[in-house]
């Protein structure tokens, strides 16, 4: 029973894990529009644009998360209760005791963290409403649009950081798979837990490899769009392209 109840801790643990960033991808962004309605500041519309992006990629992204938490956190309650009521009138098996109390833990603190991240506004919701709340009052100037674009920066940095991270802890996660599976290889595991040990080792190498190769080679949504956002701002800065007025090949500067 201990065995079986780790087993399937490792994997809720697996599963709540799992990044969100294939279901966030906001898709490839809106080409800059040349004719804007009047009165209205391309350079603002498209930080705009880029901030609603943010805000609801890392709306999905907080939602499937919510719901991996709520899950994982009700199964392994569930379990661990079962575990306890079960035992209860059992004073020969403490470990399977102990095991209970860890499922109940770790399932309180994914429901936990389901109930805070379901209520809890995420970082790009307060920015993008106070972005809103200084154009509706019409302060947004040159420093407003660069310390907002100051902060896009910094997210995407800081996206780069976790992302390279978390790279490098699954790689870790991996080694620490194979070296169960080397752990039943030669002999150290008790014969009745090494088919065990060989699953749980090889899902860990194969888990491992998978986020290490999808992190370290992957961009995260934050990255995409403020690189999409940048990308816009240079093709609107000065767009060159050919204009042929009769034999004369002439270049145009469009803003």
């Amino acid at each position: 029973m201990p065995r079986l109840l780790l087993a399937f801790i490792v994997t809720l643990t697996l599963i709540v894990t799992l990044p969100a960033r294939a279901q966030t991808d906001p898709g490839p962004a809106p080409k800059a529009s040349v004719a804007e309605p009047p009165g209205r500041d391309p350079h603002v519309e498209r930080l705009e644009k880029a901030l609603e992006d943010l805000r609801d990629a890392g709306a999905s992204s907080a939602t499937s998360g919510v719901l991996s938490n709520f899950v994982a956190g009700s199964a392994s309650v569930g379990l661990g209760t079962w575990v306890l009521v079960a035992h209860a009138d059992s004073d020969e098996d403490d470990s399977s005791v102990g095991a209970g109390v860890l499922a109940i833990a770790m399932g309180g603190a994914w429901l936990a963290l389901a109930v805070h991240g379901w209520f809890a506004p995420s970082t790009d919701e307060l920015r993008l409403d106070r972005w809103r709340a200084l154009r509706a009052r019409e302060l947004i100037d040159d420093r407003a649009l660069a310390r907002f674009e100051g902060e896009l920066a910094a997210e995407a940095e800081i996206a780069r950081l976790i992302r390279t991270g978390k790279g490098v802890a699954y790689i870790g996660v991996a080694a620490a798979g194979a070296g169960v599976i080397a752990l039943a290889a030669a002999d150290q595991v008790a014969s009745g837990s090494r088919g065990l040990a060989y699953l749980e080792g090889g899902m860990l190498v194969a888990f491992g490899l998978w986020q290490s190769i999808a992190n370290l080679a992957g961009s995260s949504y934050t990255e995409d769009i403020v690189r999409r956002y940048h990308e816009s701002e240079a093709a609107a800065r000065v767009s060159l392209e050919p204009h042929a007025t009769g034999a004369q090949l002439r270049l145009r500067a469009r803003f």
